[in-house]
């Protein structure tokens, strides 16, 4: 398998910024008694443990893995990583595989007390995140021989297949029989997933450039430490390690796994900077002479990781230690899924939280180091770690569109050809142009698009009027003169997708490139299902089994498909064993028999009952009719009765009182609708016939009203994703199976609005994500973009969506429709104002296909109403610019928190927590205290309304702006007046937020970040990657300090609840300016460092009162 060569830059390496630099230390030795003062077992100095770790932190190592080397061992491990919140590993070592012999109950027992400690600490901090440390070392066979360590090699195998984690692997010496015994158990291609493994990494590799290919084409990462750099030939074979599957580690305490003077390293170690040696590198002293506080001689320790790091980054001459840290750090919180140490405000962590688009080839995913690209005219040579090389357009390059361009049967610029002509145009646009984006942008999961002009496919939204085979759906047959919810059709299948479709599908994924991507990643995500165990059932406290009842649904929707595609039946029989498990039949339990979906936390309940729902449907023709008694049962048993109970009797079914107008309404009445359209006419108990006339009238008082008269999603922009995805379930199953939609598409006459707010909340990285972000989504996405697209009659919708990581999965291979034509951003407005009273927010950009796009959101709203999932956020805003999130969000608090749910009350415990209170929002504080429950901001806005054309390159016009201006006295205690101005300026190059203040406390204005930042009198530099932004303060009034702070709570917050500690928010540092008690007008510029722009490019406009704003008043 070819290896990605880390490349040459061209700039030579400069000056280091430490604070820039954050490890994790992937394989330490914690469990040694060297770190209690105990030297060969004697006591030599005192414990200092903590000390240690003080000095990992000082030296950037964010986190670690212990490393469990037998029972014992991986027990203590476990002990430590709890205490301090690291992580840990549960194996043993090939050297003590003999102890498996030797275990008091034998072999069986220690494999069966390994098991027994991975089961018990598989969730939150100090969690096991890795099987191992196993496999073979063939260099000290004195201690085990090899028939011993293969035997116990092979058996731990199991526990990574049973548990789905990734091994933490040790070869010495034994490469020929390692991999053989890798492959043999099934590990031999992409880490083993068929298997149920989850891929591993080699630690401590020190072998031939040859095995380390072969290992790489396996589908494992490489771990380096001192062992790997001792020879010449050792550090060209770590040289050879691709980047992205590059690990960092030290092997602490192993004083032979440290880099020392004798090692081929220590030259690429002489010449590190003296500030990174003094924090990786500290003075040490002899055990016995110890001095705490100083590192103890001879002990190899996790601050000197990043000296590691160093002589990677020097084996590819003038590639950054940064660069390599960036990309070690990412492969380890991917292979060992440690999202929680990625508080990356503002991005839209995808990759693990939702794996659509995961196979299809389309959207490639660079992961080399980039080299910097030759510049070309009007191109800027952005790079950023992970991300495919972007050919964008220099600052000034925009685009934008119109909505609501309704069905025709040609455009303005072909009018007078025939519609066949226009059809068969199309079909060969379709050909000749494929997918409109080109890849997706592998950081924040944003699709890439070409920078370029084709007037002749990029043009106005439409649907194409045409009943070409190649190119449209045929018309469906059922279409009954009364509509019934109780008379459903006669054919199989009967929910979102009825025969007729999947008869006209096969020709269509052969004359469309986004049908036809599609396919190949619902056939490559269901593969990758089938061959892991059913779903393991695991109750969550208070959030239940939500994620189990989504991740069966997402199995279901796969299998189901493949078979209908390819009539295996192999598929048929693999959704019957998810059923059978979900159901309680399997062979690991599923939840109490009484209530095995939870309906506690009814949620759980109706996305199982969807789920059994479109397995019924969707294979009816293939299930035994004992199968079908099996599965209604189930359904009954579990799902539908409970809804009865629930909407009848109130059990458990709260989100079915009037006004509550959120996703839980809307899941929980599609799952129930789902489930008995599915069973209607075979159900002989009259509980389905019952349910549709209860859900039906209860989603259209409820689920329906949850999107505002401006489109605007009740709860939040990620709970947008759940609620209309239950909504468009709910509707299209109507629609398939009775021939109407009963009201739902027009009961409330401005959902069709609520596709825009999801676009505009879109920012140029990710969704202006305020408020709570949300469980996992697995089935839930944003394809009801397309439903609502062709309902609505929105063509924009699809265009969208189709675009967008999350598209491939069933519902879009039937809410699509080919018809479509045009360019979602042609006519486009670049900015929007979402103006009622409960949300109050504004979307302003310079671009929609520019990656480097400036994006500025802020909101106002009210700060109740929002089924508990708000901030208290009024003034919040984020910032795109350069590919980067300047000023972000921090999302979700932990939802098991005491009172996090409790009420959005002033006194609610829920504003206890630093992610929910005041402090933790990008706005002002006043008095350190929370703001008003009770706020009614007011708003107005302006703009030039710039819109695009049908190029992906746009150069903005002179003049081009916006502004948005939000009253926020209401929100605030101890005020008198406050506004807060977001203004475009210098033709959308630059923000300006004003602040208008009279208050009798001290106040803070605040802004949370992910960037480095320098601050200089009223100036601040802030710094990601490659990229600057630097933030002033003009006329800055007196009295006023800029600084920084950490994003945790004030000293003089109210104590949390009992028990209860808060979030960390590691990697965030907020920016504030401090003012005393009075009135003020303090502005903040933002001026993003755009390629080809000097100083005197940016503009410092005259102070303009807010009141004075005007589309013309800065220039």
């Amino acid at each position: 398998m070819p290896v990605t060569v880390i490349q040459r830059e061209t700039a030579q390496q400069t000056a280091v910024d430490r604070t820039r630099l954050k490890f994790i230390d992937i394989g330490v030795n914690l469990t040694d008694p060297v770190f209690r003062g105990m030297h060969h077992g004697r006591k030599k100095h005192e414990d200092d443990f903590d000390l240690m770790l003080e000095r990992a932190k000082a030296a950037g190592v964010r986190s670690m893995i212990i490393t469990g080397g037998s029972l014992k061992e991986s027990q203590k491990a476990l002990q430590i990583a709890q205490k301090y919140g690291l992580y840990a590993t549960v194996g043993c070592h090939p050297t003590r595989s003999a102890e498996f012999a030797s275990f008091e109950i034998g072999p069986e027992g220690y494999l069966s007390a390994l098991d027994k400690t991975i089961a018990e600490n598989l969730k939150g901090k100090g969690r096991v995140v890795a099987v191992g440390e196993c496999g073979l070392d063939y260099d000290r066979l004195h201690f085990a021989s090899k028939e011993v360590q293969k035997q116990y090699f092979k058996v731990q195998l199991s526990l990574a297949k049973k548990y789905h984690l990734p091994l933490f692997l040790h070869s010495r010496a034994a490469h020929t029989d390692f991999v053989r015994i890798l492959r043999e158990e099934g590990f031999g291609n992409d880490g083993g997933r068929s298997v149920g493994g989850m891929g591993g990494v080699v630690h401590s590799f020190t072998g031939k450039k040859e095995e380390l290919q072969e290992l790489v084409a396996m589908g494992f990462h490489i771990s380096v430490n001192g062992c790997s750099m001792k020879t010449e030939d050792n550090l060209e074979v770590a040289k050879a390690i691709p980047s992205g599957k590059l690990m960092l580690e030290t092997g602490a305490y192993a004083p032979w796994c440290s880099m020392t003077s004798t090692h081929a390293s220590e030259r690429h170690l002489n010449i590190l900077p003296a500030a990174l040696r003094e924090v990786y590198f500290p003075s040490a002293v002899k055990p016995e002479r110890h001095v705490m506080g100083k590192m103890v001689k001879g002990r190899n320790e996790p601050c000197s990781v990043g000296g590691v790091a160093w002589v990677m980054s020097r084996l590819h001459e003038g590639v950054s230690v940064e660069r390599v840290a960036e990309h070690a750090w990412r492969n380890t919180v991917d292979l060992f899924m440690l999202g929680e140490l990625e508080v990356k405000i503002g991005a839209f962590k995808s990759a693990n939280s939702n794996p659509y688009g995961a196979g299809d080839p389309y959207y490639n995913q660079s992961s080399g180091f980039l080299p910097p690209q030759a510049p070309k005219k009007r191109i800027s040579n952005w790079i950023k770690f992970g991300v495919p090389i972007l050919i964008l357009v220099i600052i000034g390059a925009v685009v934008g569109g119109v909505v609501g361009s309704k069905k025709s049967s040609s455009d303005a610029a072909s009018s007078s050809k025939d519609p066949s002509a226009i059809a068969s145009s199309a079909a060969n646009a379709k050909t000749s142009v494929g997918r409109f984006a080109v890849s997706t942008n592998s950081d924040y999961m944003m699709p890439v698009y070409p920078a370029t002009t084709n007037t002749a496919v990029f043009t106005s939204p439409t649907f194409i009027d045409t009943t070409n085979s190649n190119l449209a759906w045929p018309s469906d047959s059922f279409k009954p003169s009364n509509p019934s919810p109780t008379q459903v059709r006669s054919d199989r299948p009967r929910l979102i997708a009825p025969a007729y479709k999947w008869a006209a599908l096969p020709n269509l994924i052969a004359h469309d490139p986004y049908l036809a991507g599609w396919n190949q990643t619902i056939f490559g995500n269901a593969s990758a299902y089938k061959a892991l165990p059913p779903v393991v059932y695991f109750m969550d406290g208070d959030s239940g089994i939500l994620d189990n009842a989504r991740e069966v649904k997402e199995r279901v929707k796969a299998f189901s498909y493949v078979y209908r595609m390819t009539n295996d039946t192999s598929w048929v029989d693999r959704c019957w064993m998810e059923l059978q498990n979900a159901a309680g039949n399997g062979s690991a339990p599923f939840g109490p028999a009484v209530d095995r979906w939870n309906s506690v936390h009814f949620l759980d309940t109706g996305e199982m009952s969807a789920a059994f729902a479109i397995a019924y449907d969707w294979l009816y023709d293939v299930w035994t009719a004992d199968q079908k008694e099996q599965i209604r049962f189930t359904l009954l048993e579990y799902g539908l009765n409970l809804g009865l109970a629930a909407l009848t009797q109130g059990t458990n079914g709260w989100w079915s009182n009037v006004g509550t107008t959120g996703n839980w309404n809307c899941v929980c009445n599609n799952g129930l609708t789902m489930g008995a359209l599915a069973i209607l006419g075979d159900d002989t108990t009259g509980v389905a016939q019952q349910l549709l006339g209860l859900t039906i009238p209860n989603a259209l008082e409820n689920c329906a009203w949850a999107v505002s008269d401006d489109g605007s999603w009740a709860e939040t922009a990620n709970y947008w994703y759940f609620g209309t995805t239950g909504y468009a379930e709910m509707t299209s199953s109507l629609m398939t199976a009775t021939g109407s939609d009963q009201g739902m598409l027009h009961n409330n006459p401005n959902f069709n609005l609520t596709g825009l707010f999801h676009l505009y909340i879109q920012g140029a990285t990710s969704l202006f994500n305020y408020g709570d972000h949300g469980p996992n989504k697995y089935s839930t996405t944003a394809n009801g973009m397309m439903f609502m697209s062709e309902n609505f009659d929105i063509p924009l919708y699809t265009l969208y969506q189709r675009e967008q990581y999350d598209a491939a999965e069933p519902w879009a291979m039937f809410w699509y429709d080919p018809t479509v034509s045009g360019a979602f951003w042609d006519g486009l407005a670049l900015d929007h104002f979402f103006d009622n009273h409960t949300d109050q927010w504004a979307s302003m950009r310079s671009s929609f296909t520019d990656n480097n796009a400036l994006y500025v959101a802020a909101k106002a709203g009210m700060l109740q109403g929002h089924q508990t999932h708000n901030d208290l956020d009024c003034g919040d805003f984020v910032i795109d610019a350069l590919g980067t999130r300047w000023a972000g969000e921090l999302g979700s608090g932990d939802y098991l928190s005491t009172g996090y749910f409790s009420s959005d009350d002033q006194d609610s415990q829920r504003w206890l927590y630093y992610r929910k209170r005041t402090e933790g929002q990008n706005t002002i504080m006043v008095g350190q205290a929370n703001q008003n429950v009770s706020a009614r901001p007011t708003v107005k806005s302006g703009s030039s309304g710039t819109q695009q054309g049908s190029s992906t390159v746009f150069d903005v016009p002179d003049g081009s702006t916006a502004y948005w201006i939000a009253d926020l006295t209401t929100a605030y205690f101890n005020v008198t007046s406050f506004s807060r101005g977001v203004r475009l300026i210098n033709n959308r190059k630059q923000v300006l937020i004003q602040d208008e203040i009279t208050a009798s406390q001290a106040i803070q204005w605040r802004m949370h970040t992910n960037a480095s930042v320098s601050i200089s009198g009223t100036t601040a530099t802030l710094t990601i990657g490659n990229e600057t932004l630097i933030m002033q303060l003009p006329n800055a009034p007196n009295g006023a300090t800029l600084g920084t702070a950490k994003a945790v709570r004030l000293s003089t917050d109210p104590a949390l609840p009992p028990g209860q500690t808060d979030q960390d928010n590691p990697g965030v540092t907020v920016i504030t300016i401090d003012l005393p008690a009075g009135s003020y007008t303090l502005e903040v510029l933002f001026n993003p460092q755009w390629p080809g722009m000097s100083s005197g490019d940016f503009q410092t406009p005259s102070q303009v009162a807010l009141s004075d704003w005007t589309l013309t008043s800065h220039g």
